[in-house]
């Protein structure tokens, strides 16, 4: 009887561990569209995520884009899911690095 529940066990971990890898694959194989065109983030999450990369809280980019706090942070945590970020600082460097976003205004302050 031992012998048959190992052989259920060993058949539902490869049955997972295959699920697991087909998922591993797909998301490697194209993680995000690197096209801007066809950003996955609406044209709001990218005006705050631009925003947070420029250091604002998000009370301070509420009052930049007319929205309250709490709807500041409604499109930053759907472009954090959006882009598979652990966090906010996260969904900057992925923004930046598709770019979703520009930063063109780390240039002017530097030089």
């Amino acid at each position: 009887m031992k012998n048959i529940d190992n052989k259920a066990s060993f058949i539902k971990e490869e049955e997972d561990s295959g699920k697991l890898s087909s998922y591993l694959f797909a998301r490697a194989k194209n993680p995000l569209t690197q096209d801007p065109l066809n950003s996955p983030i609406t044209p709001r999450e990218k005006h705050c995520l631009s925003c947070a990369s420029m250091g604002n809280t998000s009370k301070e980019i509420g009052l930049e884009l007319n929205i309250s706090e709490h709807t500041v942070n409604f499109h930053v945590k759907n472009s954090i899911r959006k882009l598979h970020a652990k966090n906010k600082t996260h969904a900057v460097a992925i923004a930046v690095r598709f770019g979703y976003i520009n930063v063109d205004h780390f240039e002017k302050n530097w030089t």
